[in-house]
């Protein structure tokens, strides 16, 4: 899965996509994927995605909630792509 800067789904695999919870791209891209990380954790997830902005590798471990409701807990690895062909940061 690849996210903006500002938390944006940009791009999104068949693996990505069943983690969310959705059946489609359609469904993911383009939405903030805050949204599907769990409400009590989104403080952590802000300052964890703010420091891959930041050009830093981080990881971080916190649950995703699909559209059922079913929270699953998910470590994430970020890692800026300061170079990506199509210019978005």
């Amino acid at each position: 899965m690849r996210l903006g800067a500002d938390g944006t789904v940009l791009a999104a695999n068949d693996a990505a996509l069943a983690l969310l919870g959705v059946p489609s791209g359609a469904q993911a891209l383009g939405r903030d994927f805050s949204a599907w990380v769990a409400t009590d954790q989104r403080d952590q997830w802000s300052a964890f995605t703010s420091g891959v902005v930041e050009g830093h590798s981080a990881s971080i471990e916190c649950d995703i909630a699909a559209p059922t409701g079913v929270r699953q807990p998910t470590l994430i690895h970020g890692v800026p792509l300061t170079d990506h062909p199509d210019g978005v940061r």
